[in-house]
């Protein structure tokens, strides 16, 4: 029963995002000609001119973080706050890695989709009462904390 209900978000959210796609194309092709850029996915967004991340940056905000885990985490929060002297450098060099070459690490892309009920009351048996949540790992969120202090400073 459980293993249907997930088959059965799964294919309305997939549908839900093919019919946006199909959608924003239809637009696109019929936008006047000056809204038309072509864009050039495989060329990377280099970062590397943002000031590089250091340890206190990374300590302060690993300390400061709450200690809520996300499913996807392949490491809880707790531990994480506890071995901050061993995983701040670690995170320093991956964020530096990433602003250099403007790759986010593939892994970190991924995350956990829970759909929620819009509101209390509705119909629980119609898909398009829910909305998806995702939960990404604390790691990303970190990563994306220290870009967004860059790009907000």
């Amino acid at each position: 029963m459980a293993a249907m209900l997930c088959d059965r978000f799964c294919q309305f959210f997939t549908d839900k995002l093919r019919r946006i796609v199909d959608t924003v194309a239809t637009r696109l092709l019929t936008a006047p000609a000056f809204h038309r850029q072509p864009v050039d996915r495989h060329d990377p967004c280099l970062l590397d001119n943002l000031p590089g991340v250091t340890f206190d940056e990374v300590e302060r905000l690993i300390r400061s973080m709450s200690t809520k885990s996300s499913p996807v985490d392949f490491m809880p929060t707790t531990m994480l706050k506890t071995t901050v002297g061993v995983m701040a450098p670690l995170i320093v060099r991956l964020a530096n890695m990433s602003f250099s070459t403007g790759v986010f690490p593939s892994s970190l892309k991924q995350g956990r989709i829970t759909p929620l009920l819009k509101k209390p009351g509705l119909d629980q048996s119609d898909m398009a009462n829910y909305r998806p949540i995702t939960n990404l790992s604390t790691m990303s969120k970190i990563l994306e904390r220290l870009v967004l202090r860059r790009l907000t400073v």
